[in-house]
């Protein structure tokens, strides 16, 4: 993953993966989710290097949301 932001929804997802606070990560993946839904819902060429870059985000979202409900509270 590079952690070079080169799409404006990329900076959501930055904070959510650099947040190490476990009270404010549920709030960063939240806002995450939203941006990345709100650019999928815009016109997007199936292949393109953005396209690739959010589906790895939505499974990077997958996996940070599996980790967080395995924690012991």
């Amino acid at each position: 993953m590079s952690t070079q932001i080169n799409y404006w929804w990329q900076s959501a997802y930055m904070s959510a993966i650099l947040e190490f606070d476990p009270v404010r990560v549920s709030y960063r993946i939240d806002q995450a989710v939203r941006v990345i839904e709100e650019r999928m819902k815009m016109p997007l060429q199936q292949g393109s290097a953005e396209h690739q870059a959010l589906e790895d985000a939505r499974l990077g979202i997958a996996m940070m949301k599996a980790t967080i409900t395995e924690r012991p509270i």
